[in-house]
């Protein structure tokens, strides 16, 4: 996965200093922290299931990272997302499919500027998701992990 998270950083390099991030099915926050480490502006983190919010809140107190961390489903909290971002991550869990991705993304569009970067990762071979309002920039295998880049469709 350290690879995997590196070839996916060097190809966002440019996006990342100032960003304000989302982070959804953040985990213990590999994303949204590398993305602080490389000048993100603020990071979301969003997180449903208690182990990963515990480890996620140990991590960033043990970084000195302040964060938002939302203890909530991904699929309620895009419902109410309230925040414009430049950057998300979406990194589900891998027997959600390919249909619920692009639903979820799909509902996160209004929450979006038009330069906003969207990557999500998925076990290779899966579906590539279409979403409306996104367009697929990038997709890159790693090995059993594929990262799809999505930017605005304007």
């Amino acid at each position: 996965m350290d690879y995997v998270k590196e070839s996916l950083f060097s190809s966002i390099a440019a996006e990342v200093p100032g960003a304000t991030v989302l982070d959804l099915y953040a985990g213990a926050g590999s994303f949204g922290i590398e993305a602080v480490s490389r000048g993100a502006h603020s990071v979301v983190f969003v997180e449903s299931a208690r182990k990963a919010v515990h480890a996620l809140e140990t991590n960033l107190a043990t970084l000195g990272i302040e964060a938002t961390v939302v203890d909530s489903p991904v699929e309620r909290y895009i419902c109410h997302v309230g925040a414009r971002f430049d950057l998300v991550f979406c990194d589900p869990p891998w027997p959600l499919a390919s249909s619920a991705v692009a639903e979820i993304l799909e509902k996160l569009v209004p929450a979006l500027d038009d330069d906003t970067t969207v990557v999500i990762t998925r076990r290779t071979g899966d579906e590539v998701p279409e979403v409306p309002g996104l367009r697929i920039d990038d997709v890159r295998a790693h090995g059993g992990t594929t990262i799809i880049r999505y930017v605005m469709d304007s």
